[in-house]
């Protein structure tokens, strides 16, 4: 997920972003042209942007995990905090872990507050059980893998780490976003983890390591799946990025597969997978 993170956090996007909104608006090709379908879709431009705040939340989420929890016993708090999703469970947390869930429960109740006039905002709550999956897994990293020092098994790597990808937690959001087609079927389905999604975020954690691999094992807590693979097989570096990249090859047949086998989503969701990890 830090790509996508590293990508809407620059700020400078957000200006640019609504520039190029009125730009479309006031060129009026889209009412002169019939056929053109408008791509910008200013009806979701909310969702958007409360989606790239939901990013960037999650992505402060990690680093506290991995850099601000210096004591297991007050990730334990926060993440049992989340868990019940009360902002009187909060209260016993350090200030600083208290402000985010402030902050980032906050954002969800906008979310919550797009949706109402729909009568969707119950949607709202497969995205908090993504949130809180997310920061179970996290967990799981900082007690097994960061503080102990422990290089888990490609296998055992990637039951965690594709999850912590923030994958499928993006494509919720996104699903929230198309609210006009997406049904409590499609975020039923979603909750499944059906293979498309699980595709889509081993392809996206193992081409995020791949291509971060040499920065991160700066960082001597973290053991990206790269440094996985060359102690469990013995093997060199390059070698190591080899074999992922024909892992990731393998997921994007699953996810052409399932492109086709996939019939009771409406192609536009269906659509999502494919463009978060490509």
């Amino acid at each position: 997920m830090d790509q996508t993170f590293n990508y809407w956090h620059n700020s400078s996007l957000f200006p640019k972003y609504f520039l190029l909104f009125r730009w479309s608006k006031e060129l009026g090709l889209i009412k002169k042209l019939s056929f053109a379908r408008d791509r910008l879709e200013p009806h979701l431009a909310h969702g958007r942007m409360l989606m790239a705040k939901v990013i960037c939340l999650t992505s402060i989420l990690d680093d506290i995990y991995d850099s601000y929890g210096t004591l297991i016993e007050e990730l334990l708090l926060l993440t049992d905090a989340m868990q019940r999703w009360d902002i009187v469970e909060v209260e016993g947390l350090p200030e600083y872990m208290k402000t985010y869930f402030m902050v980032l429960s906050d954002t969800i109740k906008e979310f919550e507050d797009m949706l109402l006039d729909g009568q969707k905002s119950y949607f709202v709550q497969y995205l908090k059980e993504e949130i809180k999956t997310i920061a179970k897994v996290y967990l799981k990293e900082a007690e097994y893998w960061c503080n102990e020092g422990h290089i888990p098994t490609l296998q055992d790597h990637l039951q965690v780490s594709i999850i912590s990808s923030g994958t499928s937690l993006l494509i919720c959001g996104f699903f929230l976003c198309m609210r006009d087609i997406a049904t409590q079927d499609t975020f039923d389905w979603l909750a499944s983890y059906p293979k498309i999604i699980e595709a889509s975020a081993m392809i996206t954690r193992l081409m995020g390591d791949i291509s971060s691999h040499e920065f991160e094992e700066n960082w001597q807590h973290v053991a990206c799946t790269v440094r996985c693979y060359m102690e469990e097989y013995g093997v060199s570096k390059e070698m190591a990025r080899k074999k992922l990249r024909e892992m990731v090859d393998t997921a994007w047949k699953v996810m052409n597969e399932e492109w086709i086998k996939t019939t009771q989503i409406p192609l536009q969701l269906l659509a999502v997978p494919f463009r978060v990890c490509a």
